[in-house]
This record gives C-alpha cells, structure tokens and sequence, in this order.
C-alpha cells in the first residue's frame, strides 16, 4: 500500500501585495430579506432538504482515515428516505413544489406554444431569478460530483492495481448522485464566470464558462500534490413536456493519474423531471455510463433502468477485462454499491467533503456577481434587474462575434485572425480525442 497520498495542511495563499476584486453593488445599502417567506419566491434555505452533514477531517487525519478504511459490512437494501418507489428521489418539500409549479406556470404563459410542438431548448430561454437560488451552475457542476474524492481517489492512489483503481472511480462517479437535488435552479454562467475551489486533502477545482450557445462548462481538477488530473466539459440540453423536463448530457469526464499513466474515461448519463405542474415531482437519472481504459483493456456499462422487478436507480453491470468478466457491480445510486458482494458506497456511513472557495484574485469569478449576492439577501428585484443586465451584456458581445465570424475574422484593421474559436465546432473540439 501506498502512503502520504494527501497535501497536509493545505489552503490556497493569498496572492501578497494584490487588490482583489469587489462586489459592484454595497449590500449594507440593502435589507436582509433572505428570511422572509414570500408567496412568489423561492428561499434557498427550503429548497435543500436536510444539509449535508460535511467531513471535519483535515491533512493526517485524512491519511489515517484512508489507512484505516475498508469495505462496509452492511449487506441490506437500502435507499435515502425520500426515494420513489418506482425510482429516483422526490420532491419533499409541498411548499416549494407549490411555487415552483406557480412560476412555471407563469414561464408557460410565455412559452407555451414552443413546449406543445415539443421542440423546447430550456437553455435558450432565461429563467426569473425568484425561482433560482443564490449558486452558480458552475459550484454545482464542480463541488457537487466530486464531494467524495478525498476518498476515493485517495484509496485510488494506494493501489497499483489497475482494476482496483478502475471500480474506485466508478463508484466516485456515482456515489454523489443521492446529494444532487435540490429541485431549484442554480443561476447559468455567464460566459468566461469562473470558480476555484479546494479540499482539505490539497485537490483544487478549476471551472469556467466556456461556451454561451451551446453552454459548455469545462472543468479541472488537480489531486494532492498533482498526482491526479480529472477533467472535461458539461454540456447538456433541457427540453419541457407538459408535465416534465428531460435533461439530455453532452458531458463526458476523463481521469489521468500520474504514477501509472492510468487514462479512464466516461461519459454521462441523463436526467429526467416528472410531474414538474401535476402529482409526485420526482428526479431519475436516465440512460447509461460507459466506463473505457483502453491501454488496460477494462470496460464497464452502467445502464439505469434495467434491472427486473426493481426501481430504476438500481444498476447490475459487469466489469469486463479484455472483454471477459472480471467483477460485478450491484447496487442503487440512492443507497449502496458493490463489487463483488464488497460494499463500497452506503449513503448511512458515507460523509462528504466539502469544497471550500479559494479567495480569487480574478473578477470572473461567480463570487463576484452582484445578481447571486442580492439574491442571497432575498432582494429579488435587484438581483433580476442585475441578472438582466449580464444577460443584455452577452448577448450583445455574441452578437458582435457572429459578425466577426462572417467578416473573416477579420478585426477593423482587416488582419485575419485565426485564434477564435467558432461556437459551432466546440463540440468537436471537446470530444475526446
């Protein structure tokens, strides 16, 4: 086994003798509102339902712990409290759904007639800021999926073995999935926002903005000591029914670790909303996740949904080596995992890590948007005014763009420019390769 995989007693230094950056707007000037309960406004506090209980661990606590660790010794089936029985999570808090489902109702007003001819990109239509919470698209695409990686990837990093270290990825890749909802809107990123974070066991995440339309985020994330890199963009498109949303994912995700040359590579399922205006709101991930390390010839297809006579977040898949099984993988991502009768995952012993933001020197950083931080103090109408105004400003630079693009790339002087990159192509560019 390997030891002293964590960066002990790591955070992020100060940048010495650097003015950093300041929310445009004073917030002394304005009222807390945040605690007031209004008939037509979502409160971020409601829409989480029981805030996570975070890992206090830090630096050697964090290597005894990973030293110390072995596969739980649970053997029932279980799922979060809130699971559907028919699968995924429900919406548990009635007050909340109640405004939401009023809010859309209002949105459909404006929208319905592209919803009936069910051809309906969500992503191309701004949301009022009342039914959002004061968090950026960016701190859920990065925090959130990666809450358990000072442990798994940690425990990763202490085998050598390239199947051991293939089922640990795994099992990250879904084992957040029981924390994901919240069933409110976090805000889009305006293009080039920007997020930095970190972990006590010295990973850092770095996220940006990098596509308008289509939005793409793009993600990098750094282990302890650069022993790890973990990256690739999120893109997805959100089309409305009459009664859900489907959230189709153009993500993909690829690990790299630096002592073995180890390459794993996945993609990402979908999500889908039901009974978003009418009965149980419930959230499924949908779909499938193909797991590929070719240099070691390992391969796994996780296909949700297709496990007889059980709710769809149940999985039953097979770890393949040089296409000949190896493993098998049974579980829920709502409650446990295992590979080969070894529990991995069970949401009753599992704590995450919370990722902490580093202070950033840069003005991008979604921190520093003044709708998010009015929005946070319940000042609705500000922050939509504020919202608005960032939404004008891009529209207006990718509309100045686009007649860049159809002159040549050509800039007033008339010197070509060759170091754009075309927004239709990004998805090609981003493919793995």
């Amino acid at each position: 086994m390997k030891k002293a995989v964590v960066n002990e007693d790591f955070a992020p230094a100060p940048i010495k003798n650097w003015e950093y950056p300041q929310l445009g707007v004073k917030l002394e000037q304005f009222e807390n509102r945040s605690h007031i309960d209004l008939p037509d406004s979502v409160r971020f506090e409601d829409c989480v339902a029981a805030p996570p209980k975070y890992s206090t661990l830090k630096g050697k606590e964090i290597e005894e712990f990973l030293d110390q660790w072995k596969p739980y010794q649970n053997k029932d089936d279980c799922r979060i409290t809130n699971s559907y029985k028919n699968g995924g999570k429900i919406a548990e808090n009635s007050k909340v759904t109640q405004k939401l489902r009023s809010i859309g109702r209002e949105f459909i007003v404006k929208v319905g007639k592209h919803i009936l001819s069910g051809n309906f990109n969500l992503t191309t239509i701004p949301f009022p800021i009342k039914a959002m919470i004061p968090k950026s698209y960016l701190q859920y695409v990065g925090c959130i999926p990666t809450a358990f990686f000072p442990l798994y990837m940690n425990l990763a990093l202490k085998t050598d073995d390239p199947v051991e270290r293939f089922k640990l990825y795994i099992v990250s890749q879904i084992s957040y999935f029981y924390l994901t909802t919240s069933f409110a809107k976090p805000l889009n990123p305006i293009l080039g926002e920007t997020y930095n974070g970190y972990y006590e066991d010295g990973s850092r995440i770095f996220l940006e903005q990098i596509s308008h339309h289509p939005p793409i985020a793009y993600m990098l994330f750094t282990g302890p000591n650069d022993s790890y890199k973990f990256y690739g963009p999120s893109a997805f498109a959100a089309s409305a029914g009459l009664n859900s949303i489907t959230v189709n994912s153009k993500a993909w995700r690829r690990i790299y670790f630096k002592d073995n040359n180890q390459v794993i590579f996945n993609t990402m399922p979908n999500e889908y909303f039901s009974g978003t205006l009418l009965g149980t709101t419930v959230h499924e991930t949908v779909g499938s996740m193909e797991f590929t390390d070719i240099e070691n010839k390992i391969y796994c297809k996780l296909a949700f949904g297709g496990v007889k006579k059980k709710p769809t977040d149940y999985i039953d898949a097979q770890i393949l080596v040089d296409n000949k099984p190896v493993c098998t993988i049974k579980g829920t991502y709502l409650g446990w995992v295992e590979f080969d009768g070894q529990r991995y995952f069970d949401y009753r012993e599992m704590v995450p890590f919370e990722a902490k933001a580093a202070k950033s020197p840069i003005p991008s950083d979604c921190h520093y948007r003044n709708d998010m931080a009015l929005l946070a103090i319940g000042q609705y109408d500000e922050a939509q005014k504020h919202k608005e105004a960032l939404e004008h400003i891009q529209r207006t630079e990718a509309k100045i763009r686009k007649a860049w693009k159809e002159n040549g790339y050509k800039n007033p002087a008339g010197d070509p420019k060759t170091d754009v990159d075309d927004d239709d192509s990004l998805g090609q560019k981003l493919a793995p390769q």
